[in-house]
């Protein structure tokens, strides 16, 4: 860690961001000796890395499992006092085939090969796409931080690989429920670096929880760095001395100098704010484009009877909704004794066409795939459904889009005062926010003390 100098200056940043990339960032800063001012354009932080609680249950309105591989947020857990409150989860995936739900092991990476989901002639054509994904993790290009290093795979989409080296079974009933939960949309929009990804990084990981739910770490930094809430960013301005933030608070339009700022935002916000003047952000967004979500807790008064934490929907089973995860085998805390909650997510297109339809409506929809799923879970079990809508849900992977990362990655001003923490700097996720948090901080640093930490 950096000492601070108590001869220097001290020097205010602003964080515009109340998210994970933003909560790290402001909290690395501070330890670095930094005074720091957090906006936070909403009443609450984690952004979509938060939980609603109501009548008992917890319910994850985006962001939901962690992972072993996760080597930037486990070490801030750890280091906030957190471990304890991080709980091993049951690794079992199941797929939906028909009327049948197909179980694997997540923890097995040949659990493709085993499984009653596929042919034994699709097993046995499995191999090569494990091999592609051990050669490509080996030469270090599917780092879940560093995913831009990927961009000599990201030259065809999942579907176009598959039917290259595989077949259309394996497509249907593996590759898709893969990117499905890799992206929430289907295989021939997305490239075939999260196909990749997701074997590298998922299968093969443990799976863990966090109990109080994802949105619990964001709260517990947000109690220690106080942002601002309900106070947007409307502009900034950076110049050789410093940033000016124009913001909205209690209704009034204020402006603040700092003498550096990070925008932990999504990339649409980012260029807003920015108002054109950082021309890789404009560049960038002209490839990676952000797809809405939408997501559905159904909180019920039984359990299902499943032994899975998520069953995943291919595309050819259900154009709407990508998978289910059955929160109360996720985490024992995210429901009363007894009770059973499962947080289903929609397709993005699906979720892109429900925009303006109404809630009884979205729920009536995912109530048929209730049914489908948990047909033991009788329509006087079902307590309350949780609708959570996202606008701007995630960055699209399509073809090209890790190339296109890559090359704003390379063209960043490391010695400007601005500096961006977004999930659009690499593959979108709870450890690829916290490292951005990192990374913008010790840049910051750099430029100050002449000091960063790795």
């Amino acid at each position: 860690m950096t000492s601070f100098d108590d001869s220097k200056p001290v020097r205010h940043v602003a964080v515009i961001g109340a998210g994970l990339s933003g909560l790290t960032a402001a909290l690395r800063l501070q330890q670095r000796g930094f005074e720091t001012t957090i906006f936070e354009a909403t009443d609450a932080p984690g952004g979509r890395a938060s939980s609603v609680a109501k009548d008992g249950f917890i319910v994850d309105t985006g962001a939901t499992a962690l992972a072993t591989s996760y080597d930037s947020y486990l070490p801030l857990i750890e280091e906030l006092g957190l471990s304890d409150e991080v709980i091993a989860q049951c690794s079992v995936m199941g797929v939906l085939r028909g009327d049948k739900v197909h179980l694997l092991d997540m923890k097995d990476p040949t659990a493709g090969l085993r499984t009653g989901l596929l042919s034994i002639g699709s097993k046995l054509k499995l191999v090569r796409v494990l091999i592609d994904a051990f050669k490509a993790k080996r030469a270090g290009m599917l780092k879940n931080s560093d995913m831009y290093r990927a961009a000599p795979l990201d030259v065809e989409s999942a579907s176009e690989y598959t039917l290259r080296k595989l077949n259309k079974e394996v497509l249907d009933y593996l590759v898709s429920p893969i990117v499905r939960i890799m992206l929430m949309t289907d295989p021939y929009k997305a490239t075939k670096v999260e196909l990749l990804s997701g074997i590298s990084n998922v299968f093969g990981s443990k799976i863990m929880a966090l109990k109080g739910g994802v949105g619990h770490l964001a709260n517990v930094m947000a109690s220690q760095l106080k942002p601002l809430y309900n106070s947007p960013v409307t502009a900034i301005r950076e110049s050789s001395g410093g940033v000016e933030i124009d913001f909205k608070q209690n209704g009034l339009n204020e402006t603040q100098a700092f003498d550096a700022a990070v925008v932990a935002t999504t990339l649409p916000v980012a260029i807003d704010i920015c108002d054109g003047a950082y021309a890789p952000l404009t560049k960038l967004a002209s490839t990676l484009k952000y797809v809405p979500g939408l997501t559905v807790g159904v909180a019920m008064k039984r359990k299902p009877d499943s032994p899975a934490f998520a069953v995943l929907v291919p595309s050819v089973e259900d154009s709407d909704i990508a998978l289910a995860f059955l929160d109360h085998n996720k985490s024992p805390d995210r429901a009363p004794e007894g009770k059973g909650l499962v947080d289903f997510h929609w397709e993005t297109s699906a979720a892109a066409r429900m925009a303006n339809a109404s809630d009884e409506q979205i729920i009536a929809r995912t109530m048929e795939m209730t049914r489908r799923l948990f047909p033991e879970v009788a329509e006087d079990d079902i307590e309350f459904a949780h609708v959570t809508r996202w606008s701007a849900a995630l960055p699209f992977t399509s073809v090209g889009s890790y190339r296109a990362i890559g090359e704003f990655v390379r063209t960043m001003d490391h010695k400007g005062r601005v500096h961006f923490a977004g999930d659009y700097m690499s593959m979108a996720g709870q450890n690829t926010a916290v490292e951005m948090g990192n990374r913008a901080a010790s840049r910051i640093d750099k430029i100050f003390n002449g000091t960063s930490q790795a």
